[in-house]
């Protein structure tokens, strides 16, 4: 007699289970097909049932492993849920797909470009040498004295008076920066187009004069300068919507990190003092061939060495706190909430790309000293090659400071090596050119003409009131220090214009960090910012595209 067992029309393993004593054979609780018997009612298929011990269930390769975690609720299709207990999916917000992209902020090696932060730190070296032994030849030549207080007493530039006024311009400068940047975050559309208007009103205001005094040569020229920036402006004008919600995100971000701002003035206090230590060392190596009568070609030497050395800091020093700051930003954009931003980019910026950061300002210092070399080719009569040199660099150098912004972005953001994230770049550059440019003029003409006019403010102000303060019958002391009032007031518009211009630089770096991380990827933003993807998207839809790598 042939026994038949019938199979089940599912596998064991999706069935719903009950404990049943071992060794009795579980009767299915499903209800059967149509065809097959019914256990206890059909006495057909109760005769040809198998009625031998229990069979143990087929054995198969496959063995289930114990859930990583207990799903939310019951689904209503048990059996997938079964079947996908040997291979888990994520976590609710896990990435199933791996981008081909580097994880932000978590860099492949601990330290990038390691030769160019070993070089860096040997030319310090040499650097501090130079500068002990320059200092030493000024000090022993008599040109720093101490303990004179008959001149400092007499020194117009040292009174107390001086020094307030120079400390109200920056006072006065630091004011207006936080102003303006409150002004460019609330009218972003009014300002922008308020600050073209205004520049040409200017152009075209004073070609009007010089026509009026028939001074011709001068009003063709301002006639000109209108005319152009006129085209400008209308060449912007579809772009100035976009940079306007650029602008408005990168002040709304900066006002609540006020940790750039203060690392920014003190990037800006360190430049102070390189410019003034640069000052005293080229002092120190004249003083020291003029006494001495030495070779010609060794003080030229010595001069491009510390001229070299001096570029190469001032550019390190400029892209720590331009690192820093992009990171901050590109925080906010990837990772919105996060706390301390800027402490963790300063110390990735001072660690993991100081060698990255080194090895741009190499180049940049390179650059900058061949331009100085061909300033001493022309003061010694060579002026047509050196004027044709000079040009060539003088785009070069213009290319390096549109390019390496950018380049420090990609650096802040991925913590890349210099050459891969310059490639990158290149690519941005080639896809997105024309965006980036304007974009970049019509920022810096905003910021440009801010920092103007604070600082004319600054030095208008200023000027009132060290007059004020000289005292002496109906002006006497005004009109015996007249010029040195006017050196004053023109060292005081400088200080607000490099103030103004350190906040305006904070936005900059926003602006082209915001604009990289949108262009390598749009989709980030959707889900931290989403307010802020929908209004770009509505003012600039080309932007969130996407790069084409």
């Amino acid at each position: 007699m042939v026994e038949y067992y019938h199979l089940p029309d599912k596998p064991h393993y999706l069935q719903q289970q009950h404990p049943v004593p071992y060794g009795v054979h579980p009767q299915p609780t499903y209800q059967p097909h149509h065809l097959q018997g019914r256990w206890g009612h059909d006495q057909v298929a109760q005769q040809y049932a198998y009625s031998g011990p229990p069979l143990l269930p087929p054995q198969t390769s496959w063995t289930p492993n114990p859930p990583v975690h207990s799903l939310p609720q019951q689904s209503s299709y048990p059996e997938y849920e079964l079947a996908s207990i040997g291979h888990q999916s994520p976590p609710y917000g896990a990435a199933i797909l791996e981008s081909k992209k580097p994880e932000k902020f978590k860099p492949a090696r601990k330290y990038n470009d390691l030769w160019a932060m070993f070089a860096f730190l040997i030319q310090m070296t040499g650097f501090i040498a130079l500068s002990a032994f320059a200092v030493n030849n000024i000090i022993k030549a008599g040109i720093i004295k101490s303990g004179d207080k008959d001149i400092i007493e007499k020194d117009f530039f040292l009174s107390t008076n001086v020094m307030m006024t120079f400390a109200l311009g920056i006072g006065i400068s630091v004011v207006y920066s936080y102003l303006y940047l409150l002004l460019t975050h609330l009218f972003p559309l009014w300002s922008m187009p308020a600050t073209y208007w205004f520049i040409m009103f200017v152009f075209f205001g004073s070609a009007g004069f010089y026509l009026y005094s028939k001074i011709w040569v001068t009003a063709a020229l301002f006639l000109f300068l209108g005319v152009l920036f006129t085209k400008t402006y209308l060449n912007a004008r579809e772009r100035i919507k976009s940079s306007a919600v650029l602008l408005k995100e990168v002040t709304a971000i900066a006002r609540h990190s006020p940790a750039v701002f203060f690392l920014s003035f003190i990037g800006l206090f360190l430049q102070i003092l390189c410019n003034i230590h640069i000052l005293i060392v080229i002092t120190g190596l004249r003083q020291m061939f003029s006494a001495k009568g030495s070779s010609e070609p060794l003080h030229i030497c010595l001069h491009i060495v510390a001229y070299f050395s001096f570029y190469w800091l001032s550019q390190v020093l400029t892209n720590i706190v331009h690192v820093t700051i992009s990171g901050v930003f590109a925080t906010h954009y990837f990772k919105s909430g996060s706390e301390s931003p800027t402490r963790a980019s300063l110390k990735r910026a001072c660690t993991t790309s100081f060698g990255t950061i080194c090895f741009g300002g190499l180049i940049y210092a390179i650059i900058q000293t061949i331009k100085k070399i061909l300033d001493f080719l022309r003061g010694d009569g060579n002026h047509c090659l050196a004027c044709i040199f000079e040009a060539c660099f003088y785009v070069i150098n213009d290319a390096l400071e549109f390019i390496t912004p950018l380049v420090y972005c990609e650096v802040a953001i991925y913590g890349k090596p210099f050459v891969p994230a310059a490639k990158d770049v290149f690519r941005i550059v080639k896809d997105r050119g024309l965006d980036l440019v304007l974009n970049d003029i019509i920022i810096s003409t905003v910021w440009g003409i801010g920092a103007f006019f604070g600082a004319f403010v600054a030095a208008v102000g200023c000027q009132y009131y060290l007059m004020m303060t000289m005292g002496g019958e109906n002006g006497a002391n005004v009109k015996d220090h007249a010029l040195e009032v006017w050196i004053v007031t023109g060292l005081t518009f400088f200080l607000g214009m490099q103030v103004i211009f350190t906040a305006g630089a904070i936005i900059q770096s926003g602006v082209a960090t915001i604009f990289v991380a949108l262009v390598e990827d749009p989709d980030a933003l959707t889900k931290t910012k989403p307010e802020f993807f929908a209004r770009i998207q509505a003012a600039y839809p080309d932007i969130v595209q996407g790069v084409h790598h």
